[in-house]
């Protein structure tokens, strides 16, 4: 006899029940994953810091019959021709909510500036200059919270307005022209591993080779910046969903359980029967006959035979032999033995599968 394979048979309804515990799965995540509400807090401030600028200025005025101040305050329109200096004071302040090292450096300096009119609507630079009023001064900060800067400087009007005005000659350009007092401020600073760098300036503006003018200022008085952490955060959206998800999810993996111990164990059934099977037909195949069909037993007394050496010792007897055929592949097989007018048979499959009922440990011992 050809020998059989053990195979585990894919029954439709045994597919279909890994199906629908893999659905029941694939919908507690869906649950689950849309009853967590799950949040990036971005930007959450460790570290911020505060610019505060400030612009001042006076003008000085040169001896006149008409003035009898020295000095005009800021916000006035003033008279060229009688400009002595322009007095102007910066003032910088950074704070911060905590202490930091690192440093930071300024610069003031004149910027001497033309524009030529190229229609009614542009006006395009056509020159400028720079000039050092204040050196780049740089600064440590060393486990401080703050840092400040208070420079003044005076600007000589009738210097850079006999500049443009020498310009305007010697090139023949009707332009408008200014002088710029900028204090540049750079900071970079390092505070828990964390750099930070920033600039800010502090512009102000005075026209040129005007017979009067008015002086602008250009900055921004309060500043703000910080050091962030970014944090996840997870929390429930939907209580109810979240539960639904988890009771899914422990549904479909009992499910998934107890198909993976039903195969196992039919798998071990059919192990066994395949075991004993091929027992019988090496010890005493001489005396077995295979047919794929069952023995008709009209008119025949059937006689249930429970040990297999009962149905050797019959054959011994009947000199007959015992006919095999397989009722259900790979597990459950019958044997029979036909006498004139009764027929035994045997029946390999529940003692087996079962445990050892009827004869299975006493064969097993043989």
């Amino acid at each position: 006899m050809k020998e059989n394979r053990t195979f585990i048979k894919e029954k439709p309804k045994t597919i279909l029940t890994t199906t629908l515990a893999i659905v029941i799965l694939a919908l507690s995540f869906c649950f689950v994953s849309s009853s967590l509400n799950i949040n990036v807090v971005q930007n959450k401030p460790i570290f911020t810091y505060n610019e505060s600028s400030n612009v001042d200025y006076n003008v000085s005025l040169k001896k006149n019959d008409y003035f009898d101040e020295d000095i005009l305050p800021s916000g006035e329109q003033y008279i060229t021709s009688i400009i002595d200096k322009v007095h102007i004071d910066y003032n910088y302040d950074f704070s911060a909510t905590d202490q930091f090292v690192g440093t930071y450096s300024y610069r003031i300096y004149a910027k001497v500036s033309a524009d030529y009119n190229v229609d009614t609507n542009t006006a395009k630079q056509v020159w400028s200059k720079e000039y050092d009023l204040v050196k780049k001064q740089e600064k440590k900060v060393d486990d401080k919270a703050t840092f400040a800067i208070d420079e003044q400087v005076d600007v000589n009007y009738d210097t850079y307005n006999k500049i443009i005005n020498d310009f305007k000659r010697d090139y023949m350009l009707a332009v408008n022209a200014k002088v710029d007092v900028i204090m540049d401020v750079n900071f970079n600073i390092t505070y828990k591993d964390r750099k930070v760098k920033d600039s800010a300036s502090l512009v102000t503006s005075i026209p040129l080779s005007e017979q009067t003018i008015e002086i602008s200022e250009d900055y921004k008085a309060n500043d703000q910046g910080d050091i962030t952490q970014s944090s996840v955060i997870k929390r429930f959206n939907n209580v109810f969903v979240f539960i639904l998800g988890i009771v899914f999810a422990i549904l479909g993996i009992i499910i998934l359980i107890k198909q993976w111990k039903k195969i196992i164990e039919e798998d071990k059934k059919q192990s066994q029967y395949i075991k004993k099977l091929k027992k019988y037909l090496h010890d005493y195949g001489d005396i077995i006959a295979t047919s794929k069909e069952v023995p008709k037993t009209k008119g025949l007394n059937v006689i249930e035979v429970v040990k297999f050496e009962d149905m050797v010792n019959a054959q011994d007897d009947l000199r007959v032999p015992i006919i095999f055929c397989e009722t259900k592949k790979n597990q459950e097989g019958k044997f029979f033995l036909i006498s004139q007018d009764c027929i035994y048979c045997y029946t390999l499959s529940e003692e087996i599968t079962k445990g050892g009922k009827h004869d299975n440990k006493k064969e097993d011992k043989e």
